[in-house]
This record gives C-alpha cells, sequence and structure tokens, in this order.
C-alpha cells in the first residue's frame, strides 16, 4: 500500500471514530429526555433530541450508570486531597463536567478533555453558543488558538490525537495537569478503536505518568458469540473495528491486561453484574417503570458485551470503585464453536429450508407436520400461518389455504390437543396490547396433488373466569378425572412484569374451572418452559419478577383431588436461563436455547434425567451453520422418526443498535448421542 493510500485510510477510519461520537450523544440525550438520569446539559450538544427505542435508552442509561458511579466513588474517596483530576480520553461531546459543576462536586478538582481537534473545536463552539453551558465555566473566553480550546479554573478542553504521546504529555502539561495529584482517567468506549498496540501503550503510559491513579475504562467483549459476531460486524461496517476484542476477548483477559500495564489492581464486571450487583432494586425498578418494555433477551445479551472496569495504582490502590452486594461466579460453560473438553457437544446441522421469524409458537400436527403461527418476520408483525412437512427429500414449507389469519401475535402459546387440532392462547401485538381471544385451529392434510393444504381458524368462546391476558406464559394440556384441561400458568403484561398465578380450562365444555392445586406454587416468571409430563406439568426456568433469570424444575403432579406442586432439586443444578425451549423424552427433559446472564458462552443443550435428578449441559457445535444461530425468540420440535432430532426454527432479536438478526435457516440438533453420554454421566 502506498504512504498515501495508508494516509487516507487512517483519516476515514479517524472520522468513522468520531461518527459513533455523534450517534451516541444522540442516545444519551433519548435516555435523559425520557427520565432514566438527570442530565439537563446533554441537550445543548444535540441539534434535536430524537427519541429512542426503550432498548437503547435502557443501554444507555446502564452505561451512564456505570461511569457516574465510578466517578462519584472517585470524587468521595479523594475529597481529602487539596487536588484531583479528572481526565477524559476521548471525551466527545459528554456533559460530565457540567454535571459535576451543577451538583458542586468540583472543589479542588478539576476536569481535562481529550479528543480528536476537530471533535474539540466542534464541542469549544457548542459551549460558547450556550448561555447554561458558558455560565458553568468562570473566566469564559471565546475558542483559543492550538490544542486547548477552552480553558476554566476548573475545565480544560484539549484537542489532540491521543495515539501521540508527546503531544498528548505536552498539551496536558499545558494545560495545568498536575502528574502527583490523584487523577480518574477515564475511556469510555474509546481505546478499542485504536490498534491494540497503541492502546496497551497508553495503559501504559498513564500508570507511569500518574502514579497516584485509578483508570476507568468502559468497552465491548465476548466476541465469539453470536451477538459478539453480530456487534463485530457492524463495527465493521462501520469502519470503526473493535481492535482490542481480539487479544481481549474477555473480562478476565481485560483486568490481566491491566496488570501487565503496571497497574497494581483490577476490577471487571459486564454491565449484567454492576447493574443488579451495584444498583439498588428501588433504583431498577424506577427504570424498568419508565417505559413499555418487551426485550428482554437483548437487554440482557447487549448487557454481557460490555463491561466496566477499573484499575488502581499508588495510594489510590485500595480504594475499590467495584464492588458488588453478591458475588457472581461464571460457570464454566463453553463458547460455542470451541467447546473446551471439560463441556460435552452436540452437533447442531443447518436445514437448507428458510424459516425467518421472531416470537412465533409452534405446535406438532398428526401425520409429522408442524405447525407455525404468529411472530415478527422481516416485513413487520404478519398473521401468516405456515406449515413444515418432512419428505423423503427433507423438510420444506407445504402451500395452505386459510379460512382466516390467526392475527397479529407474539410470544403467545400453541398446545396440541387430542383429537388433532391446536389452540392459541395469549401473547400480545405490541406491548400494550395484549391479544385476548382463544383460537382453535384445525388442519387438515391433503395430497400435494389435489392443492393447498387447508387450515381452519376457528374463535371460541369461553366461559367462567378467565385469567387476565397475558404473553411469554405456558400453556400445557393436563388431565383431571379422565378430562382434559388447558394448563395455563406465568407470563407478564402490561401491568405485572412476571405472573404466578394459574389457569385451568375445560376443554370439553370451554369453561374456566377451578382445580385444586396443593403444595408451593413456584414463584412468578415469564418465558419459561412447561412440558406435559405423567398427566401433570413439568416446568423450568424463567425470568422471575426481579428480572433475573430462574433454574428450578418443578412437577405439578396427578393427585385424588387435583394436582399438587413438587420442586425437583437436581445436582448439578441447571444453569438458570430463560427464553428457551423444553422436551420431555421418556425419564429425560431437554432444554435448548435460551439466554442466561452469569455464565460464559450461551445455553446449548440440557439434559436433565428425573429418574436420577442429574443434569449434564452440552455445548452447540455450530461450526456448519453458515449464519450465527441465536436461541432465543425461536420455536422448537421434538420430531417422531427412527432417531430423534430436535428441530430448530426461526429466532434471533434486535442486537441493541447494531441490527436485527434473524436465524435463516431450519437447524436440526442430533439426539441419540446425547441422550446416550446423559445416561453414562448420570
Amino acid at each position: 500500500m502506498s504512504a498515501t493510500g495508508g494516509k487516507l485510510r487512517k483519516k476515514s477510519s479517524d472520522v468513522a471514530v468520531q461518527g459513533t461520537n455523534d450517534s451516541s450523544v444522540l442516545s444519551k440525550a433519548s435516555a435523559a429526555a425520557r427520565g432514566y438520569f438527570r442530565d439537563v446539559f446533554i441537550q445543548h450538544f444535540v441539534c434535536k433530541v430524537v427519541r429512542r427505542s426503550p432498548l437503547i435508552n435502557r443501554g444507555y442509561y446502564v452505561r451512564w450508570r456505570a461511569v457516574d458511579h465510578c466517578v462519584r466513588r472517585f470524587l468521595q474517596t479523594t475529597d481529602c486531597c487539596p487536588r484531583r483530576q479528572i481526565l477524559s480520553l476521548g471525551a466527545g461531546f459528554d456533559s460530565l463536567f457540567f454535571r459535576l459543576h451543577a451538583d458542586a462536586l468540583l472543589d479542588r478538582a478539576s476536569v481535562f478533555e481529550l479528543d480528536f481537534p476537530d471533535v474539540a473545536h466542534r464541542k469549544a463552539a457548542l459551549i460558547s453558543s450556550s448561555e447554561p453551558l458558558k455560565e458553568r465555566l468562570d473566566c469564559f473566553s471565546p475558542p483559543l488558538p492550538g490544542p486547548i480550546h477552552l480553558s476554566s479554573s476548573h475545565y480544560q478542553l484539549v484537542g489532540v490525537d491521543l495515539r501521540d504521546q508527546k503531544q498528548v504529555e505536552a498539551a496536558l502539561r499545558a494545560a495545568g495537569m498536575d502528574w502527583a495529584a490523584p487523577t480518574l482517567i477515564l475511556s469510555e468506549v474509546v481505546l478499542t478503536y485504536m490498534e491494540t498496540q497503541r492502546s496497551d501503550a497508553i495503559i501504559s503510559w498513564a500508570a507511569k505518568l500518574l502514579p497516584q491513579s485509578l483508570f476507568v475504562m468502559y468497552e465491548q467483549v465476548r466476541p465469539h458469540d453470536p451477538f459478539g459476531c453480530i456487534m463485530q460486524e457492524h463495527f465493521l461496517k462501520m469502519n470503526s473495528p473493535l481492535h482490542a476484542l481480539t487479544q481481549y476477548p474477555d473480562i478476565s483477559a481485560q483486568r490481566q491486561r491491566f496488570l501487565d500495564k503496571g497497574w497494581q489492581q483490577s476490577m471487571c464486571l459486564d454491565m449484567n453484574q454492576f447493574y443488579f450487583g451495584l444498583v439498588s432494586e428501588e433504583e431498577r425498578d424506577r427504570v424498568e417503570s419508565l417505559e413499555p418494555f418487551d426485550e428482554y433477551e437483548e437487554w440482557h445479551q447487549k448487557c454481557s458485551h460490555y463491561f466496566i472496569l477499573t484499575a488502581s495504582a499508588g495510594a489510590l490502590m485500595d480504594q475499590a470503585l467495584l464492588v458488588p452486594r453478591t458475588k457472581l461466579r461464571p460457570s464454566p460453560v463453553a463458547s460455542p464453536g470451541q467447546p473446551p473438553s471439560s463441556v460435552p457437544s452436540c452437533r447442531a446441522r443447518p436445514i437448507p429450508t428458510c424459516v425467518e421469524g421472531l416470537g412465533m409458537a409452534s405446535s406438532c400436527l398428526w401425520g409429522g407436520y408442524i405447525l407455525l403461527t404468529g411472530g415478527i418476520s422481516r416485513t413487520g408483525r404478519g398473521a401468516e400461518t405456515r406449515v413444515l412437512l418432512r419428505d423423503q427429500e427433507g423438510w420444506s414449507m407445504v402451500c395452505t389455504e386459510q379460512s382466516a389469519g390467526p392475527g397479529m401475535r407474539l410470544h403467545h402459546s400453541a398446545t396440541p390437543l387430542p383429537g388433532g387440532a391446536v389452540l392459541l392462547y395469549g401473547g400480545r401485538s405490541s406491548p400494550l396490547r395484549p391479544v385476548t381471544d382463544l383460537l382453535r385451529v384445525s388442519f387438515q392434510p391433503c395430497s400435494p396433488a389435489l392443492g393447498a393444504q387447508k387450515i381452519q381458524v376457528e374463535p371460541l368462546t369461553c366461559t367462567g373466569d378467565s385469567p387476565p391476558p397475558r404473553w411469554r406464559h405456558t400453556a400445557a394440556a393436563v388431565r383431571h378425572r379422565d378430562r382434559d384441561f388447558l394448563f395455563v400458568f406465568g407470563g407478564k403484561n402490561q401491568s405485572e412484569r412476571a405472573l404466578g398465578d394459574i389457569g385451568f380450562l375445560c376443554l370439553d365444555d370451554l369453561h374456566w374451572t377451578q382445580v385444586p392445586v396443593e403444595g408451593v406454587t413456584p414463584a412468578p416468571r415469564h418465558s419459561h418452559s412447561a412440558c406435559s409430563y405423567e398427566g401433570g406439568v413439568l416446568v423450568f426456568g424463567g425470568l422471575g419478577e426481579g428480572g433475573a433469570p430462574l433454574g428450578d424444575i418443578s412437577v405439578l403432579g396427578q393427585t385424588e383431588r387435583g394436582f399438587c406442586w413438587e420442586r425437583i432439586d437436581v445436582h448439578p443444578p441447571p444453569e438458570p436461563r430463560y427464553s428457551h425451549r423444553a422436551h420431555v423424552v421418556g425419564q429425560k427433559l431437554l432444554v435448548v436455547g435460551g439466554v442466561w446472564m452469569f455464565s460464559e458462552g450461551v445455553p446449548g443443550l440440557a439434559v436433565i434425567d428425573l429418574a436420577t435428578c442429574t443434569s449434564v449441559e452440552f455445548s452447540l457445535d455450530t461450526a456448519s451453520v453458515p449464519h450465527p444461530l441465536m436461541l432465543h425468540s425461536f420455536c422448537s420440535e421434538l420430531t417422531a422418526s427412527e432417531e430423534p432430532e430436535l428441530l430448530l426454527m426461526g429466532g434471533g432479536g434486535n442486537c441493541f443498535s447494531f441490527g436485527t438478526h434473524w436465524n435463516r435457516h431450519l437447524v436440526s440438533v442430533e439426539l441419540p448421542a446425547v441422550l446416550t453420554l446423559s445416561t453414562v454421566a448420570s
């Protein structure tokens, strides 16, 4: 490559990195406007406050909260020092100085902000044109020539390329930086955009130049799982690759990075750990009540792919800024593609049939057909009902003729009934609009030569006291006194984060009936699984009302009077998860996919032996699947064949600001080897 070409590519990348500042400040302004945090100054750095999605607002809230927590803890612990400093690397249009000044937290403290000269020039111009910002600066003067664009007794805005350490050091010296004073160095998604050799050099340089300091860094992590792959691809398309992820892919590697570069102590938490460990329950309740929200999987995955790190040196090394209330220990579960020898794996095989959709419901029909209803596709929320059939050539979509559509619904249930029909219950069209009707779907297979397969959709009218509307619930068939019932448990709706009530619908007369149930009802939850089992129901996992995944197993067993709940203690206990799918094979419960928070990698396949009360976790070998396989908001069915297999359909999600991912192909998980290995392990 010529020298000219290299310079042009470098300039293009620098401009792209600067563009991430513009996107970030818009998202922060949106979150502040919706009340996620108090910041009356950020609006002065945008032309117009644009409303972002609730997922984006939550994501920027937890980022803001983590950085704000560390900054305020630093100012508290250095309150007795004659001088304190905050050095913000790549500060962009952040309003940190103005917020701290308004809260009277900058006594004997100064804020130094560094960024590209073009960014610093634009920020100085915005401050100069805003009276609410200017009045926070004493001895205000117009933007200055040279690297120092604005200067006051507590604030220095410096325009310099961070990669040039000599220029940075000279500019900071001219701005009045005291190398011996306690200093907090802040890097908020900045260093990862540099080549790793350069960012490592900055970390080492800071440890040497500022011997009494704390380093706070917020960045991305875990690049190899499906969400991480999509995250990396997004930044590559934006010409802003995340360099550090290659050499430092997880939080332990990031922590060790700082220790190796001259820092004496280091602490690192992903944002799930921070949110549940350092944000009070009262504050979480406040945040979670601000907007209608139903993107839990994407929210928790976003949080698992960002971290907050603190590193300390000198007299400040004992000042821990991140001390979670509870210790969160990752379990040794593998990332996809490269399972360690301690975690067995099973093969996932792609099937060249395209089935896309999020929030669908599926059910096996007589004759080997599979019914797919509802959900959302690339074209929006559709009322399309689809049918899959396996013939000698494999799985394919068959042409259908419908009497009527089931209407728009996501996160509903589809329960096979005796006689071959399917009952659709619950769901939503939006987080504010639950679906209240009950539908019976009947399928009349015919020879493909005779035309389309006929589907009959029939609304049903029920009597009795029906449960409140809900979605993300379960509905399974049970038997009571020789009659068939639909058993409904859990879910959520627009007023309850997690429901814990139960309902029995008699399928003979469509009457909601009170059936005696003894024992301790499982905790309220949604996005769990419930499988028909020996006339009752087997419930596993889900997301609890406190917002954390559950890993308990309960069986609703038959009694002479009705039913009785009994908890099953399994060893080792399966990892808590939600948004998974489950199936019973003999005396084994198969749990596939889902989302967990406090474990490495992504959930694969868990086999729980109900006879021995043991469990084995398998990773999914997805090397042959031509796209990242995101196993949430998906469907699965246990197919009837000589060698049983799990058929995975649809799934994916809105990957924060990185775009929506759709699992394109059907995927088959082979079970014979899994069932054999789990039996040996038991």
